[in-house]
């Protein structure tokens, strides 16, 4: 499920629309971990979990980007960067 990526005051509403559908013995059980766990749990409030908006804290995708050009590079070019 993506509810964390949902605006805080949506999260609810959704999930026990999602909740209402039909389902498997094993969606079941995963809804009903979800719901004690993170929808009706005090300690977690919702609005603590939603990521909607926030800002990227990480630079994951910078790192991803230069490992990415690298791996185009072989043993002899980076021997010629070097000289």
């Amino acid at each position: 499920m993506v509810l964390q990526f949902l605006p805080a005051g949506h999260i609810t509403e959704t999930f026990h629309q999602l909740q209402a559908c039909p389902k498997s013995v094993q969606l079941t059980q995963l809804v009903d971990y979800i719901n004690r766990q993170w929808i009706s749990n005090v300690i977690f409030w919702v609005e603590d979990w939603s990521v909607f908006r926030r800002s990227i804290r990480t630079n994951n995708d910078v790192e991803g980007t230069v490992h990415s050009r690298y791996l185009d590079i072989g043993y002899l070019d980076i021997l010629d960067m070097s000289k």
